[in-house]
């Protein structure tokens, strides 16, 4: 009879503990993104008010497609530049030296090396956002640093936002705020269908520079 008690006290907490635990993981992915704006803000007033790029290289000359090391020394820890609620054991390739980083992509299309005077409204336009697996053929488990956006049919190695916060995605604004969004108005022209990606064309809505 006891057993039987707690075995149901168990099933009614249990989900309520599950959906406790994932609000503090959204409320450290939100810390995350906020962070990762604010850094890249600080990076483009360091230089000549001018985007980060999406592509670092090392010492040595080797070209890795990350963003990540741009804003290393910006960032509190680069623990930052990983979402808690992302359970890829590996985000961008085991070759690659920021592969323990990931699970946020940039808007590289439209953000990349671009002057801010170009942003005409950085209040709705993407910078980084919540992102999943890479848009390839064969289901390729790896992270990718960046995200397509809404006009770009499949292409290897970029991913697309992942809506993992109880079907909400983090996405940070080139103005540096902090929103969580669902399908719709932020990805209206393409979505994730049992690994399958299925595109359309036209506007880029809050992806573009408009």
């Amino acid at each position: 009879m006891v057993i039987a008690i707690i075995a149901i006290l168990a099933a009614l907490l249990l989900p309520a503990l599950a959906k406790a635990r994932e609000k503090a993981r959204t409320i450290t992915c939100t810390n995350n993104l906020k962070q990762i704006a604010l850094g890249a803000l600080m990076y483009a007033d360091d230089n000549h008010e001018t985007c980060i790029n999406y592509f670092s290289w090392d010492a040595t000359g080797n070209v890795y497609y990350r963003w990540e090391p741009h804003l290393f020394p910006y960032l509190r820890s680069v623990v930052s530049t990983r979402c808690p609620s992302d359970d890829a054991m590996t985000l961008s390739g085991p070759a690659d030296p920021y592969h323990y980083y990931g699970g946020y992509g940039y808007n590289y299309y439209y953000c990349a090396f671009a002057p801010l005077a170009v942003f005409k409204c950085p209040s709705d336009t993407v910078m980084f956002c919540d992102v999943g697996r890479q848009d390839a053929t064969g289901g390729y488990p790896y992270r990718s640093a960046h995200c397509n956006n809404p006009n770009y049919m499949t292409y290897a190695y970029i991913t697309r936002p992942d809506f993992r916060h109880n079907r909400f995605a983090g996405v940070s604004l080139q103005d540096g705020h902090v929103q969580a969004y669902s399908y719709g108005a932020f990805y209206p022209r393409t979505v994730y269908e049992g690994g399958t990606w299925v595109g359309g064309t036209g506007a880029d809505g809050m992806w573009d520079r408009n």
